[in-house]
């Protein structure tokens, strides 16, 4: 299934539906289908706040990790500068398969010393449909992505670390989560509704498209739980991964970049602050800040 939507000077020439859920299931995919965008994620979600502080001078992207998050200033990447990592030349780890070490090598299973089909006070960190993490194995994760391996900077390497990072950075300055950040400061004031992180809080499960039958770690149908496994082991909530929208939402967010930061009226950015995060910021690659050109 699928859903196209064409827009031409800020009005929209075409939006329409194809296709079922899945291969087997009858439910038509409508306009309003709710899809999970994966690394989309690191543009309308994270990106969009970094640009927002920035254009508040509430944030210096040629400052670095160690200057905003002060979890990281005993360790190697402390001194990554914030304009490498929007360009993904800070040499980080593409992405670390946190689940691996969560899985007992024997028998394939997840660790029940991590994860329980139930939720309490301990066990609160929902993955999937009856799995609940550990709330403090996120410590964990953090560490990991800490002690990772730190290759050469100048180098382009496309990474989810990068924008794990930038979005404790947004939480850091702003003192919010980031799902609360940007329904806030974007997704409310443009009326987008559908858009945002965690969308089984809101909605019921058949407005969202399912992503994957997940054989190796989850085991089940991901339906309305982030696909990606690392944000789902976050909460569903990451600077990497997590956000869910619609064709129609992600078409306004899109207008709004396109008009320099402007839309009915409300200004979110100056344009200046538009340009600066869009044009080739790459002397090695195609990148502007944060956006793939």
């Amino acid at each position: 299934g699928a859903v196209v939507l064409v827009a031409r000077d800020g009005k929209i020439a075409y939006e329409r539906s194809f296709g079922t859920y899945t291969y087997t299931d009858s439910t038509p995919v409508y306009c309003e289908t709710i899809y999970d965008l994966a690394s989309v994620t690191k543009i309308m979600g994270t990106t969009l706040s970094v640009m927002k502080l920035v254009d508040e001078g509430r944030l210096d992207i040629n400052k670095t990790l160690g200057d905003y998050l002060p979890w990281t200033r005993l360790s190697n990447k402390a001194g990554l500068r914030l304009k490498d990592i929007l360009l993904h030349e800070a040499g980080l780890k593409s992405f670390i398969p946190f689940y691996r070490e969560t899985i007992d090598p024997l028998h394939g299973t997840p660790d029940g010393a991590i994860y329980s089909n139930k939720p309490d006070s301990i066990f609160s960190v929902r993955v999937a449909d009856n799995m609940f993490m550990r709330r403090d194995y996120v410590d964990t994760m953090y560490k990991r992505i800490l002690d990772s391996e730190l290759g050469p900077a100048g180098k382009y390497i496309y990474s989810d670390n990068d924008f794990i990072f930038l979005g404790k950075v947004v939480e850091e300055i702003t003192g919010k989560p980031l799902d609360q950040y940007t329904r806030e400061t974007f997704y409310e004031p443009l009326g987008l509704r559908y858009t945002g992180f965690q969308p089984r809080n809101r909605f019921p499960v058949n407005y969202i498209a399912p992503t994957e039958k997940e054989a190796i770690f989850r085991k089940q149908q991901i339906h309305g739980d982030v696909h990606d496994p690392g944000a789902a082991m976050f909460g569903g909530v990451a600077g990497h991964a997590g956000l869910f929208s619609t064709a129609y939402d992600l078409a306004v967010l899109s207008q709004l970049l396109l008009n320099k930061g402007t839309i009915d009226g409300k200004q979110f950015f100056k344009p200046s602050t538009v340009n600066l995060f869009t044009v080739y910021a790459s002397g090695i690659s195609r990148r502007a800040l944060g956006f793939d050109k």
